[in-house]
């Protein structure tokens, strides 16, 4: 019954706050702040999974900013996954990001490339979460926070569409599951590139975010721009079936 009440809270929250498109980098951090507050969550210690992009670094100075208002620990968790000949440099930008902040970092190095003769989507999403799972169980962490927006969303329930899931699958990303928490999931990605910029926030574009080869990358850079032109509030649609 403690996990029911749990969900249906979880569901609650979803509904109580509106899509928040098209935020200034002013605006987004009383959005924040109300989101995190409605999530009720219990102070202690949290991993911030931050991967050096705008979208991770813009949720860990979101969660800076606010975190008095849980009261929580922050830890930043990197994940290396060993493909990007680049990725032990952004792993120490990271580290030295946490740091300029007075919060401990932890780095995962996974090597995935040496451990998978063909490193896909969703091999590296799976040891990801492996990890981060494993990370917070020693570090005693409660919460995981995870940088998920609302084209991120979008996409899921795109994705999930073509791959045949059911009512429940279109429901995608929740913003909370668990201990996985995703504050950002209404917020688009155009507002949190706009905050990092005007934060000055030193960022990192994986490459792998544009490779058409990826099935989500794909559907980002070219099947979603022809739908919009035919379809403008496709992403909203998305959206709206993610919360039904």
């Amino acid at each position: 019954r403690r996990v029911d009440r749990r969900v249906a809270g979880t569901q609650t929250v979803a509904r109580r706050c509106a899509p928040a498109l098209y935020l200034s980098p002013v605006d987004l951090i009383p959005h924040f702040r109300k989101v995190i507050t409605a999530l009720r969550l219990v102070p202690g210690r949290a991993l911030v999974a931050v991967s050096g992009g705008a979208d991770s670094l813009a949720l860990l100075d979101l969660l800076v900013g606010t975190r008095d208002v849980p009261r929580l620990e922050l830890v930043v968790a990197h994940v290396d996954h060993g493909i990007h000949p680049e990725s032990g440099v952004v792993a120490a930008r990271v580290a030295e990001a946490a740091g300029a902040l007075g919060l401990r970092s932890l780095v995962g190095r996974l090597g995935l490339a040496a451990r998978f003769p063909k490193v896909t989507e969703t091999i590296a999403r799976m040891e990801r979460y492996r990890w981060l799972r494993q990370a917070a169980e020693v570090e005693g962490a409660q919460y995981i926070f995870l940088a998920h927006h609302a084209d991120d969303q979008a996409e899921t329930v795109l994705l999930r569409a073509l791959k045949g899931s059911g009512v429940i699958g279109l429901r995608a990303m929740a913003r909370r599951r668990g201990m996985l928490v995703r504050p950002l999931l209404e917020v688009p990605r155009a507002a949190l590139a706009a905050y990092a910029d005007e934060r000055g926030l030193a960022v990192w574009d994986d490459p792998a975010n544009a490779d058409r080869r990826h099935l989500r990358s794909w559907l980002r850079h070219e099947v979603l721009p022809l739908v919009r032109e035919r379809v403008p509030r496709v992403d909203r649609h998305l959206r709206r079936t993610a919360r039904d």
